[in-house]
């Protein structure tokens, strides 16, 4: 295995940069609005460090299509289309489907991927997060589909996305715990959507 890790570097190393499809991930814990970028705690420009980011690859030929210029709209449109949405607010997480602002996984797709993961790893995940698809960004549409919301922003082959909340908010037992938490679905679904 790192064998072949190290031969997937030497590719990408040698791949024409316009190739690459890159994804930057920011802070959004919780579930809200309020906290989106960086973790308050360590006071960072994570909107002004994207867009200053973004066009120093357009100068170094990454393909970043209408990369945002503005560092005050790139935070605006984070918080209010592009971050993580709490359990407590599926109407949110309805509007953004209908605005077309998330990734919608299918369940059944999810479920395909789930079955490849360790047994172990899957009964932890499902003793803390309950079985797949889980409540952690699931929007169910008008027909009763379920899906696995993934937020972000595309900027050619950009991906700006929140990291995945870690799910203690998510869940009173998981707010509880006392122990490192598997990650819930949508967490792990995000990884292997990537």
């Amino acid at each position: 295995f790192r064998s072949d890790r190290a031969l997937a570097w030497a590719r990408l190393h040698r791949l024409e940069n316009s190739r690459k499809r890159v994804v930057l991930t920011y802070w959004s814990e919780g579930g809200g609005k309020a906290n989106i970028g960086g973790d308050p705690d360590d006071f960072l420009d994570v909107p002004g460090t994207v867009v200053r980011l973004l066009a120093r690859m357009r100068d170094r030929g990454y393909v970043v299509g209408e990369a945002p210029t503005d560092a005050e709209a790139l935070a605006t449109r984070m918080a209010r289309s592009a971050s993580n949405v709490g359990t407590w607010a599926p109407a949110e997480l309805a509007r953004r489907a209908a605005a077309g602002e998330l990734t919608l996984i299918p369940e059944a797709n999810y479920r395909q991927w789930y079955a490849r993961v360790p047994i172990e790893r899957r009964r932890e995940i499902e003793a803390m997060w309950g079985p797949p698809p889980g409540n952690v960004m699931v929007y169910t549409n008008p027909a009763g589909e379920r899906f696995i919301a993934i937020p972000g922003m595309t900027f050619g082959n950009v991906l700006v996305a929140p990291h995945p909340d870690w799910g203690y908010l998510q869940s009173s037992k998981a707010l509880m715990s006392t122990g490192a938490l598997p990650p819930h679905h949508q967490y792990l679904a995000f990884f292997l959507w990537l």
